[in-house]
C-alpha cells in the first residue's frame, strides 16, 4: 500500500526511493515548527503531517514560527495560507487513495 509518506519521501533509504520513476517532484506545503541558523542560513524544522523534516528558509526569509510554506527539494519556496496546505495536503492523499483503488499506471505494452 503506497502511504502519503512513501509518496514524499521514499520507504527508508532515498537511494531505493530514487529507483522509482515517479515522473515529478513535488512541492509539498508544511509547517515551521522550529527555527534556527546553521552555517549562516536561516533554516526551519517543518512538520509534513507528522514527518518532520528540515528545510531552508532563505528564499522566504519573511517566515516565521507556525507559517506555512511549500518546499521543494529541501528549501522552502513560498509561503501559504494554512487552509492552502491543508487543501493541498488533501488533493495528495487523494492521489495516493486512488492509487490504492486502481493500481499503480503502466506502461502499455
Amino acid at each position: 500500500m503506497l502511504s502519503l509518506y512513501t509518496l514524499l519521501w521514499g520507504a527508508g533509504d532515498r537511494s531505493e526511493f530514487a529507483k522509482e520513476d515517479l515522473g515529478m517532484c513535488l512541492g509539498v506545503p508544511g509547517k515551521i515548527t522550529e527555527i534556527f541558523e546553521m552555517e549562516g542560513l536561516k533554516m526551519g524544522k517543518v512538520d509534513f503531517g507528522g514527518v518532520v523534516r528540515e528545510a531552508c528558509l532563505e528564499y522566504v526569509p519573511e517566515a516565521k514560527q507556525g507559517d506555512y510554506v511549500v518546499v521543494h527539494v529541501g528549501f522552502a519556496i513560498s509561503l501559504l495560507s494554512e487552509a492552502e496546505a491543508q487543501e493541498t495536503l488533501a488533493m495528495l492523499r487523494e492521489i495516493v487513495d486512488i492509487e490504492d483503488e486502481v493500481g499503480p499506471e503502466t506502461e502499455a505494452s
